[in-house]
């Protein structure tokens, strides 16, 4: 990411936060009759997942969410953060050819999201997105996706809470390193972290792999996001939100399942299920990413 990537993503996100600060003392509950889902004021939560295993297998993963909301009778602001990590041993050889292990890094994943709405009366509202992905090992490694349009709120009732948000946007991208085999006797580019990494392919043909960089490139997009909570009880509730990033590049799906059992007012045990879809996959990688986890989950 360049330079005025970075500029144009800090400057969004410091905006968003002084929006936050100013509007915090706005917060005037509606008079509904019924408590919603989705209470007035700020909420929040933080969740955070982790396995270790040693023996005959060594592998560790870990896995978090914070995500923080104001809502109130003029704005309905959210932020949230979240990230996948995780490494395992594999069998290898020495420059020797002896076998050996080694630990390799199998998921590194961040993502950050902000948005900003302004309610045009208790159901409808106009908003401002801003998101930034970045994965090691998607076919793109990072993207950064701005947008605004009409959001919609349908239900926001004491069991259920279902929105709708679409309109156009912008999206800048990278696509991920592709390998690129030379013969050894060609002049190769000197590695650095712009041009790539250099690496024998350890065969007798004479030849080297390279990792080549891509250039960054940009689209427009359709952008659309439908969010859903269902209260069971007290304790148990479903959510799942969908998010679409359309455009001539490249699509992007992402849809998150969660289940939130609760054992006291401030934590709660999930399960969540969570699929990334990527149509222009390359470089050996793959159309879809899934990932399930278990997590404890702190509520404030």
């Amino acid at each position: 990411m360049n330079d005025m990537t970075r500029k144009w993503i800090g400057r969004a996100l410091l905006m968003a936060l002084v929006s936050f600060g100013a509007q915090a003392d706005e917060v005037s509950p509606a008079d509904t009759g019924a408590k919603p889902i989705v209470p007035y004021g700020w909420s929040g939560s933080a969740q955070l997942g982790a396995s270790i295993a040693s023996g005959n297998s060594t592998s560790a993963a870990a896995d978090g969410k914070f995500a923080v909301g104001l809502n109130t009778d003029q704005w309905k602001h959210s932020f949230y953060l979240e990230g996948e990590y995780s490494r395992a041993q594999y069998d290898t050889e020495d420059a020797q050819g002896n076998p050996t292990q080694r630990m390799e890094t199998t998921a590194k994943r961040y993502d950050v999201g902000l948005t900003l709405g302004y309610k045009l009366n208790q159901r409808s509202y106009i908003y401002q997105s801003t998101r930034y992905g970045h994965d090691r090992f998607a076919a793109n490694l990072w993207d950064a996706v701005v947008s605004a349009g009409y959001g919609y709120i349908a239900l926001n009732t004491e069991r259920s809470y279902l929105y709708f948000e679409a309109g156009p946007g912008y999206r800048k991208y990278r696509p991920a390193d592709v390998e690129q085999t030379v013969p050894s006797s060609s002049e190769l580019p000197a590695a650095s972290s712009d041009e790539g990494t250099a690496q024998s392919d350890g065969g007798g043909d004479n030849s080297t792999t390279i990792m080549v960089r891509q250039a960054s490139r940009s689209t427009l997009i359709g952008r659309g996001l439908i969010g859903y909570t269902y209260l069971f009880n007290s304790t148990v509730s479903l959510s799942d939100t969908l998010l679409i990033e359309a455009g001539t590049g490249f699509s992007y799906y992402k849809n998150n399942l969660s289940l939130v059992v609760a054992m006291t007012k401030k934590l709660a045990l999930t399960a969540g299920y969570e699929l990334r879809y990527n149509s222009d996959a390359q470089g050996g990688t793959k159309s879809v990413d899934s990932l399930l986890t278990t997590n404890l989950r702190y509520t404030f």
